[in-house]
């Protein structure tokens, strides 16, 4: 027995019936059609950006800047000579890709990062100022750990020692939500 088929004389209908039983093949289709436009729109941009021999030679290269470590250097004391600031330190790291604990070897080579001098941690220090000691406290919150309060108060998490020795944290440096702390 054979079924014959309907003729459909609607065709928006099954068009629409047709793209129903299909929606995720068109939307899929449809991505990467738009992903094939945007790439090709922006290869030819780049073809528009290219820039002749003769203007080239007249183009100044930024050079890369590096520096030598030097027996007992490390990143904080490096960035201060640096950039002025020791708190610059965490982009060298990141520069160079070196993780913690940011262990330099002699002669090593790092690059310096192309970037703003942070909070200068340079400069002489007056009678006044040696005599005064800078404390607050601030509130832990919930799921903070000291690693975080550091890069908060002191812009730099390598500085969480200060906050472990000036509130007597015993190892393993746990700290809870409300918990007060004092920042020297």
């Amino acid at each position: 027995m054979k079924i014959k088929r309907q003729e459909i004389t609607d065709y928006q209908s099954a068009v629409l019936l047709l793209i129903k039983q299909k929606y995720p093949l068109f939307l899929l289709g449809v991505c990467i059609s738009s992903y094939a436009v945007f790439f090709a729109l922006d290869k030819i941009d780049m073809f528009k950006k290219n820039i002749p021999i003769s203007e080239a030679k007249n183009i100044q290269v930024e050079q890369v800047r590096t520096y030598t470590v030097q027996l007992n250097d490390d990143l904080w004391g490096i960035a201060e000579k640096m950039y002025g600031s020791g708190f610059n330190g965490v982009d060298i790291a990141r520069a160079n890709n070196l993780i913690e604990p940011f262990t330099l070897v002699e002669n090593q080579i790092l690059i310096l990062p192309s970037i703003k001098s942070k909070k200068s941690t340079t400069g002489d220090i007056t009678e006044k100022a040696a005599q005064t000691q800078r404390v607050t406290e601030y509130t832990v919150l919930s799921g903070e750990y000291l690693w975080q309060i550091a890069e908060k108060v002191y812009g730099d998490g390598n500085q969480m020692s200060k906050l472990i020795d000036a509130n007597r944290i015993p190892y393993p440096y746990n700290v809870e939500g409300g918990q007060k702390l004092l920042v020297p």
